[in-house]
């Protein structure tokens, strides 16, 4: 039976064969023979197992973390910083003026310096260093008659009366190295002597100035008569008529610290009087106030001159009435008051500076009187750095005189400390060297 059914189909099948060829597909029954084509498994299809054969994310250069840097960071970009913010218009465009501007006019007049009354209420300043070193000054305003010596510390603590007063005694100065005092002694009317002391009150003995006898007569010392070194001290001098009367004669004196030694350096004339003679910080000219006796009111101005007498100087102008000067420690600037009395400047005095060569004016102090009263500002000295300035004011607390401090361009003007005393002429040295 299976023979037969085996013919059958063949011929079957080449009948539908002839048939496909004639109708086209559209007549073709498709048989469930077709099965019989390639199966899948004839196709090199790839397993998963190849897969990996691909490029995995490891063999691609993806950037990571660590690569980002490569690029350029905010350091390679040229940012302004801090630095460069100065390159912008600044505050000197404002036209504030400052301590530095201030020499480019012949006086600080531009310098918002405090006004007396803000002044005497300061207490003390955030510009301003501390202060170093000891001031002395002289007292006319104690319990006693006498004018009194007193010394403190720099910054206005320990204040100590320096010698008995039995006499007057003023126009106390420090020497070099800040151990010992020299100042005026005036016993009477006609006898006047010049003393030196310890800073701490011992060894008071008087200088008898090379043997200066009657008809000769201290006038005493004034202002800040050492020499750099500590080795000589300058004074004043006179000769007494017949009578005994002043003068004959009035001279400046130097002699050596121990009172001997003395020898004349230049007379007066009549016609000007000199004072507050001051050697230069090297040592080799002095610096003084002269007095036109010949004018009315009389007028001072300021001058130089070499040690040797030589080479004369005025270095201000006789209106300006300039008097009580002190050289600045480095030797380039002069202090001084204007006017030598406060009743010549309309009741007000302030306070310059000036180099030597009298080039630079300018006014540090900006004190005022609105009401007519008197403003005395004087006897300004240097701190031993030369970067501050002292200097006697009234009417301060109480009504009497204080002593301020201030930079030496003006700035940090503040009270030192209130005191009960008259505080005049302070004299400003360093501490005691061993």
């Amino acid at each position: 039976m299976n023979k037969p059914l085996s013919k059958q189909l063949f011929f079957t099948l080449i009948i539908l064969a002839f048939l496909s060829g004639c109708s086209g597909p559209a007549t073709v029954q498709i048989p469930t023979a077709a099965p019989a084509l390639p199966s899948a498994t004839s196709i090199p299809l790839p397993t998963p197992t190849t897969a990996p054969a691909l490029p995995t994310a490891t063999s691609i250069s993806v950037p990571t973390a660590t690569t980002a840097p490569a690029l350029p960071t905010a350091t390679s970009i040229p940012l302004p910083t801090a630095t460069t913010a100065p390159a912008l218009p600044t505050a000197t465009s404002i036209s504030v003026p400052t301590a530095t501007t201030a020499p480019a006019k012949s006086t600080a007049t531009s310098i918002p310096l405090p006004s007396p009354t803000t002044a005497a209420t300061a207490t003390s300043s955030t510009t301003a260093s501390a202060p170093r070193g000891q001031i002395v000054f002289w007292d006319n305003h104690g319990a006693s008659n006498y004018k009194q010596i007193y010394i403190e510390q720099a910054d206005g603590s320990n204040v100590r009366l320096l010698v008995k007063p039995d006499y007057g005694d003023d126009s106390p100065s420090l020497s070099p190295d800040g151990r010992t005092v020299v100042f005026s002694r005036y016993h009477s009317a006609d006898i006047n002597m010049i003393f030196v002391v310890n800073v701490d009150g011992t060894h008071l003995h008087q200088l008898n100035a090379a043997g200066c006898v009657k008809p000769c007569l201290i006038m005493g010392v004034e202002g800040h008569p050492w020499s750099p070194d500590g080795k000589q001290i300058v004074y004043n001098r006179a000769v007494a008529d017949a009578s005994g009367q002043c003068c004959v004669e009035v001279a400046w004196w130097v002699m050596k610290a121990d009172g001997s030694g003395a020898h004349r350096l230049w007379v007066t004339s009549d016609a000007t009087d000199d004072h507050y003679v001051e050697w230069s910080p090297d040592g080799k000219r002095f610096v003084f106030t002269r007095i036109d006796q010949t004018t009315s009111p009389v007028r001072s101005a300021l001058f130089t001159m070499a040690t040797d007498g030589s080479d004369l100087k005025q270095i201000t102008p006789w209106e300006l009435n300039a008097a009580d000067q002190a050289w600045s420690p480095d030797g380039t600037l002069i202090v001084f008051q204007s006017p030598t009395e406060p009743n010549q400047g309309g009741g007000v005095q302030n306070i310059y500076t000036i180099h030597p060569d009298g080039t630079g004016l300018i006014q540090l102090t900006k004190y005022t009187s609105a009401d007519g009263s008197s403003q005395g500002t004087f006897g300004a000295d240097w701190s031993p750095d030369g970067s501050q300035i002292v200097f006697s004011h009234f009417p301060s607390m109480n009504g009497s005189d204080d002593l301020f401090v201030m930079n030496r361009d003006g700035s940090g003007l503040h009270l030192l400390a209130h005191t009960d005393f008259n505080e005049n002429n302070p004299d400003w040295g360093r501490s005691p060297t061993p």
